[in-house]
């Protein structure tokens, strides 16, 4: 069984993630904060928390699948922390710089993307 980590993104962000996969870890997946890559543990927070601010276009949510023996390898060398929640209480994967460096190999992780359609925003005009 695997680990898997999602990570929404507008869609022009998942493409260069995609086409740029090396560059993207070591700068910790869209240059977060600090380098550090964080993502929910479950598709369903991390989609309805992107969906809570609001996007005005369908986005991309990217789904890091790692083995657990990588994932096991990373919270020893202190690299992957799961005990962080979101602001509103969703679990979530915490990875530091270095292994994100250490799973931008293309061995090291499969990383999928799934586009999320965003529902028509109800327009009122006065």
């Amino acid at each position: 069984m695997n680990t898997v980590i999602f990570v929404p993104t507008i869609s022009s962000s998942a493409a260069w993630i995609f086409c740029n996969r090396e560059a993207a870890f070591k700068n910790g997946v869209l240059n977060a904060a600090g380098k550090i890559l964080t993502g929910y543990q479950n598709r369903e927070d991390a989609i309805s928390e992107f969906l809570a601010k609001q996007p005005a276009e369908p986005f991309a949510l990217l789904r890091l699948s790692i083995s657990n023996a990588t994932q096991q390898f990373l919270a020893i060398k202190g690299w992957m922390v799961g005990t962080n929640e979101s602001a509103s209480g969703s679990p979530l994967w915490t990875i530091a710089q270095t292994g994100c460096i250490y799973l931008g190999a293309p061995d090291k992780t499969e990383l999928t993307m799934e586009i999320i359609p965003v529902p028509a925003q109800k327009i009122v005009l006065y």
